[in-house]
């Protein structure tokens, strides 16, 4: 490298938005002068890389911080390279990465290592579950400055996750490298401890990095987001600093020492243990007895650490090998650590491909993954703004270890262990990433990650599985046209446990309000007709366009008993006397609503009377495709002109709970009953006749899901009507209110958010009943102009129509001119 590699390098630097010019014009005299102390001390800097630490006293091991090095990552590669512990690359800007970049020690003829059998089991496999959707219209997010300085965002769609408000606030991350410069901009404020692990040291002064190295990963993992140079995977979260090297940048820390800064960062709260470093050494190289001889305590420390939840992620090195080194690929030795350790290797952060100084994933594939670790800029040492480039697996760990962290913050349910399993199952697998011996469980995507994987089911305390995928509600007319849930938010689960909120009433179909004129006209061109023979009369109706809507037979039985059974539309016609047929545009009967729900619709129906002293009694039977039902009326004895009926009744349909229709968390059966009451009557004293009737039900539906408890629904309605016939003309009016639900309540419990780590259940009661209640004024007015010819006039204004509180009301004008042939 000379002085333009250098002058190059601060303007590339300076184009990123990362410094100003001026701050520019000081970074290029830094690396110049770092040039000239870097030629200075060459053979120094050779002598660190071939020192490590000594395990147990008695084996000399050959460790690397991953950047620049063996162990676990890279150094430079055409960048500024953050120098790291143990690096012996001579040019830290140049300098490659791969094979030979570091000396490799081997242990000293001290007699060979007795080899332990691998045993434990890592328990069973959890269930991975089908693949996230293939919405990935989320992915075309725009990268803010920061994401695009940091570079490598592109590829794992971390900034996705940081758009949806998933920082990793609330994690802590414990970093095992060579310190923090904590001054740094873009990490004040980031770390919660300290500690030194050769002198027991938790003081902020004696976990300074003055290696660059720690820095830089430490910028990876929580760089501030702060409208300024780059930004860390988990900004959110807080570091806990665990220095392992010297003061001049060696790792000579025993077995113990490193145990106890595990120990430390473990009982200061820390779940995720960043690892950019390792032994220049593979499992088939250094087995497990030569760990268990080598690291006892620490090896010890991370089972405990394991079987506490903790997750330890490490780089897999930088040697260009087809297989990682041994830290990163303990759980061949320890399977029972599968579940709670992780490997990174890195990509090209521009062409996404196996960086070419990067050890593969190997044998290590089920728990390894791939992340960007080229030209990677964050955070160094010198001065508090002071930024720098670098490559390596040290590059790429930290971006795992932050998007575990961001995950557990959008999923606090999830344990460590599930933390892992998401980020593994939801990871790129597509194209090369196929590639299980290179990529292992595929290159981490962050947006995948954060939404939802395989079918959502609502969080309840029922023991069912509520579905919110297929979840679909439809209320039919008598709960109003209104939405009774609209923003209803609870939390759902997805096939890997991890939780989602989701407004519930976006699944209700809201019906739009819709009077139906073609209908009311011909309700309105209804004709009433009858004819007598014998003790037989045979009555009718014909209607605009239908032709005949009712057909019924009545016979006299003699001594107050009568019979009579047809088709009809309105069970009025059942009774052997002129309905309201053919005076209204509504359907304006003194029945029971609840006969006859749908429009148009018609059954068969029978009516027997029986007399019972001064009483008589009405038995009464339907049966359509929709609805069967059974009714036994008392007629009270007339009052002079006015003759009334009590009557109670028992309907079944088959069409849903008044057309009520429900699936997954809404689950409705297409079947209710109904219990109804109500009384009815009529009083004509010369040319005017009066008539009402007003009906009370309880209807209940087999529900699952959040309708499971609803129990009875109420509804009620009722009708009165009155018609005056002049001397050739009728007029009158109706007042009603149509079928509407007066009660229908379910109570649930559901999490509606988190409570800590735990989902929040409460308990809620969700009202089914309509908000307003629609009542329609009629006038009419008819008469006849010639033999089989008639005028008919109808106004028809409605209030708060479809029971909407807030809806407008409605007019409605006919006018009708009949020609009878």
């Amino acid at each position: 490298m000379n002085q333009s590699n250098a002058v190059a390098q601060s303007v590339y630097t300076e184009t990123l938005g990362l410094i100003t010019a001026e701050q520019s014009a000081m970074l290029e005299d830094m690396l110049t002068q770092r040039l000239r102390e870097t030629a200075d001390s060459t053979s120094v800097r050779t002598s660190k890389s071939t020192l490590g630490w000594i395990a147990g006293g008695a084996l000399v091991v050959g460790v690397a911080a991953a950047a620049g090095g063996g162990g676990g990552g890279g150094g430079g590669d055409d960048g500024a390279g953050a120098p790291a512990p143990g690096d012996g690359v001579e040019d830290p800007v140049d300098g490659d990465p791969g094979a030979g970049s570091l000396p490799i020690l081997n242990p000293p003829a001290t007699g060979p290592v007795v080899e332990q059998p691998v045993t434990g089991d890592p328990g069973t496999a959890p269930d991975p579950g089908p693949l996230p959707g293939g919405d990935d219209s989320a992915k075309s997010l725009v990268l803010s400055n920061e994401h695009v300085n940091t570079n490598g965002y592109d590829l794992t769609f971390g900034h996705v996750a940081h758009d949806r408000g998933y920082t990793g606030q609330g994690q802590r991350i414990a970093i095992i490298d060579s310190g923090i410069n904590t001054s740094h901009i873009e990490l004040q404020g980031q770390t919660a401890g300290h500690y030194n692990v050769l002198t027991g040291s938790t003081t902020e002064a004696d976990a300074q990095d003055t290696g660059g190295h720690g820095t830089h990963v430490a910028g990876t993992l929580v760089a501030r987001r702060n409208d300024f140079g780059v930004v860390g995977y988990a900004h959110g979260a807080q570091l806990l600093n665990v220095r392992f090297t010297d003061a001049s940048d060696n790792i000579t820390a025993t077995d113990q020492q490193l145990a106890n800064g595990f120990a430390w960062a473990r009982a200061g709260g820390a779940t995720w243990f960043n690892n950019s470093w390792g032994i220049d050494a593979t499992v088939a190289e250094f087995g497990r007895g030569a760990v268990e001889t080598n690291f006892p305590t620490l090896q010890a420390e991370w089972q405990a650490g394991a079987e506490d939840g903790r997750i330890y992620v490490w780089a897999t090195g930088n040697e260009g090998r087809d297989q990682p080194l041994v830290f990163a690929a303990l759980p061949q030795l320890y399977p029972e650590l599968q579940y709670n350790w992780v490997a990174v290797t890195s990509v090209d952060s521009d062409t996404g491909t196996l960086s070419s100084f990067a050890n593969a994933c190997g044998a290590a594939a089920e728990w390894c993954v791939a992340a960007p670790g080229t030209n990677i800029v964050s955070s160094y040492i010198g001065a508090n703004n002071t930024f720098a480039i670098a490559s390596g697996t040290s590059m790429a760990t930290p971006a795992v270890t932050g998007g575990l962290a961001v995950i557990r913050q959008a999923f606090p349910t999830l344990a460590p262990e599930q933390v892992v399993q998401r980020l593994l199952v939801t990871a790129n697998k597509d194209g090369i990433y196929a590639n299980q011996s290179l990529y292992g469980q595929g290159l981490m995507d962050l947006e995948r990650a954060t939404r939802p994987v395989g079918p959502l089911a609502v969080v309840s305390d029922s023991g069912q599985t509520l579905s919110v995928d297929d979840a679909a509600l439809v209320l039919g007319g008598a709960f109003g046209y209104a939405n009774p849930l609209a923003n209803l938010q609870v939390m759902a689960t997805d096939s890997l446990d991890a939780g989602f909120a989701v407004n519930l009433g976006a699944q209700v179909s809201n019906r739009r309000f819709r009077y139906d004129t073609r209908a009311a006209w011909q309700r309105l061109g209804r004709i009433w007709k009858s004819q007598s023979e014998g003790s037989g009369t045979m009555s009718w109706t014909v209607s605009t366009g239908n032709g005949s809507t009712s057909q019924v037979m009545h016979f006299d039985q003699g001594a107050g008993r009568s019979l009579s059974f047809g088709q009809v539309d309105d069970l009025d016609m059942l009774y052997a006397r002129p309905s309201w047929a053919g005076y209204s545009q509504l359907h304006t009967s003194m029945a029971s609503a609840l006969w006859l729900q749908s429009p148009g619709e018609q059954t068969m129906g029978i009516r027997q009377r029986l007399p019972l002293g001064g009483f008589s009694l009405d038995l009464i039977s339907t049966a359509n495709a929709f609805r069967q039902g059974v009714a036994v009326g008392l007629n009270m004895p007339a009052m002079g002109s006015y003759a009334s009926t009590i009557e109670l009744g028992y309907i079944r349909s088959d069409d849903g709970l008044f057309d009520s229709h429900g699936r997954g968390a809404f689950a409705l059966d297409d079947v209710s009953q109904t219990l109804y009451a109500g009384v009815r009557g009529e009083a004509q004293r010369g040319a005017l006749t009066l008539g009402h009737s007003a009906y009370v039900g309880q209807s209940q539906a087999d529900a699952d899901g959040l309708f499971s408890d609803l129990g009875k629904v109420t509804t009620s309605s009722w009708t009165f009507a009155g018609r005056y016939a002049l001397d050739r003309a009728t007029l009158g009016l109706v007042l009603q209110q149509p079928l509407r639900v007066e009660s229908a309540e379910t109570r649930v419990n559901v999490a509606t958010g988190y409570a800590g780590n735990l989902f929040d259940m409460q308990a809620l009661t969700l009202d089914l009943t309509p908000d307003g209640r629609q009542l329609n004024l009629e006038a009419f007015w008819q008469r006849p102009l010639w033999q089989d010819s008639t005028v008919k006039l109808s106004w028809l204004g409605i209030r708060e129509p479809g029971h909407q509180a807030q809806a407008e009301a409605m007019q409605v004008v006919m006018a009708q001119w009949q020609q009878r042939f």
